[in-house]
């Protein structure tokens, strides 16, 4: 342990593999992943228990107004308990949304006992939740005093999910101030990421540590520190620790000799490296520990929406335009030679190549002259457009003036290539001419629409429609989808498709 010093201080680069090789390392991440697992597991199951049982009250509580049945005597006891449970399936679809919210407002992933008990952390998801289902209402046929009955659930489970939360943040607060049940932690390493540590760990005294002081080769004449790493045996058993944390990146093979020697003395041992400042969240890969510094958010809810929205609109689109569709085509087949639909190869989400649908509105040789008349294009950059195309065909304008070649894209839509809403996909010969920049839009699925067909659908720029697939794919909402598509149906009665 002589050279305990030198392995203590901190490098310039850290050691690649302290997080690899480690043993230490793999078995504090998969001791914390087990913790953690069973924590989000009570959490869910306790959360589930106040949602049915608050709804069981209100059930109750309720049941003339929502004429349930349930009546205090001279009720037919089979009707009773068929209608009791309608309403009970109901509840159980409710409580798995909530769940579902509160899965995707990461409120399972924050840590436990500090401060996710806020009403208005909890409000968020049980009134999203609330208001999904009560969409549903309407076509159930129920009873207005459902509403009433909506609101309480929505109050009530928003007090008792934040209660409990609240309840368990207190007792732990208090077990910690009277020194009940705490676990008793020891710091090797007072650099910086060993006081941050210590400075987190005090005021965060709900999760239940009292740190005793530190380990470290650099005392300087700090009190704190209690000895140097080669004490670590003696100080443990002196100071009755539970736990110590390794804070700071040293030699794997110090990590190592100092895990045996808790492993003797009962110990629990915890790796906090320099570079922890900068993740975000831990995972295994393997049995690899694997730190991650950024993570992209996905909006689970927001895509879930998005996708409804697409397969509910394909649908009812492609029910309701049939009778249109059908004479588009006959349309097509008497004005001039070839198929109804034209296929071609476009470019999806992340360089997916799929056969995009059309109805065909130039000739049948349109694709084979098309670089012959490249000379002639009226667009800046990469895509092709030229006005009086004289591929088009007499019905193929009347179609491109008012959108309606698109049409049969829904069936796309609807095998999930396209969107409703999205960047319009090139075909594969203009994908081939992108810089490198330009593959930024095919960072999420294509649709029929966006934000260039109402905004600058007359705009020959390539920079200008690109700078709107960017605006929409970095402010992109569910509602943001709503109002293009609103703003969609004016652009295409003027008539302004070439």
């Amino acid at each position: 342990m002589a050279t305990a010093t030198s392995r203590l201080q901190t490098p310039s680069k850290p050691d690649a593999r302290l997080l690899a090789t480690t043993p230490a390392a793999g078995e504090v991440l998969t001791w914390t992943r087990t913790i953690r697992s069973g924590e989000v597991l009570s959490s869910i199951l306790l959360d589930t228990a106040i949602i049915l049982l608050n709804g069981i009250w209100l059930l109750l509580l309720f049941g003339e107004r929502l004429n349930t049945g349930i009546q205090r005597s001279g009720a037919d006891p089979s009707f009773l308990l068929s209608d009791f449970a309608q309403h009970l399936g109901g509840l159980f679809a409710y409580a798995g949304l909530i769940l579902l919210t509160c899965a995707t407002t990461n409120l399972y992933d924050q840590t436990p006992a500090l401060d996710n008990f806020s009403p208005y952390v909890i409000a968020t998801p049980v009134a999203l939740s609330t208001a999904l289902f009560a969409l549903c209402l309407p076509s159930l046929h129920v009873k207005a005093e459902y509403w009433l009955f909506l609101g309480a659930m929505a109050l009530t489970d928003t007090a008792g999910l934040s209660g409990w939360r609240f309840l368990r943040y207190k007792v732990a607060a208090s077990r910690a101030i009277d020194g009940h049940r705490t676990r008793r932690a020891l710091i090797i390493g007072a650099g910086n990421t060993g006081r941050k540590l210590d400075a987190y760990l005090k005021s965060h005294g709900a999760l239940g540590y009292t740190v005793t002081g530190f380990l470290d080769d650099n005392s300087d004449g700090n009190p704190t520190v209690l000895g140097t790493v080669s004490e670590f045996p003696s100080i443990a058993r002196s100071e009755f620790v539970d736990d110590v944390f390794i804070a700071g990146n040293l030699d794997p093979a110090l990590i190592q000799q100092l895990s045996e020697e808790a492993k003797h003395c009962g110990i629990d041992v915890k790796l906090v490296p320099d570079i922890c400042e900068y993740a975000v969240s831990w995972e295994c890969v393997g049995d690899l520990p694997v730190m991650i510094i950024r993570s992209e958010p996905i909006p689970i809810l927001g895509l879930f929406l998005k996708r409804m929205l697409d397969v509910t609109g394909a649908l009812v689109g492609l029910f309701i335009l049939l009778p249109v569709l059908f004479i588009i085509g006959v349309l097509i087949r008497l004005d001039s030679h070839g198929p109804v639909l034209y296929r071609s190869r476009r470019v999806g989400k992340k360089g997916a190549v799929f056969e995009c649908v059309k109805f065909r509105t130039m000739s049948i040789n349109a694709d084979r002259i098309k670089d012959q008349l490249r000379a002639l294009n009226q667009r800046v950059g990469p895509t092709f457009k030229i006005s009086n195309d004289p591929r088009i065909t007499r019905v193929g304008k009347w179609l491109r003036q008012y959108s309606l070649d698109e049409l049969p894209q829904l069936w796309n839509v609807l095998r999930g290539e396209m969107s409703l809403v999205g960047p319009r996909p090139h075909p594969l010969d203009d994908y081939d001419q992108y810089a490198l920049d330009h593959r930024l839009r095919l960072k999420v699925t294509p649709g029929l629409t966006g934000l260039w067909q109402i905004k600058a659908r007359m705009d020959p720029s390539f920079e200008q429609n690109m700078a709107l697939d960017l605006e929409y794919i970095h402010n992109w909402s569910f509602g943001m989808d709503i109002r293009i598509l609103l703003g969609t149906i004016p652009a295409v009665l003027r008539g302004e498709g070439r």
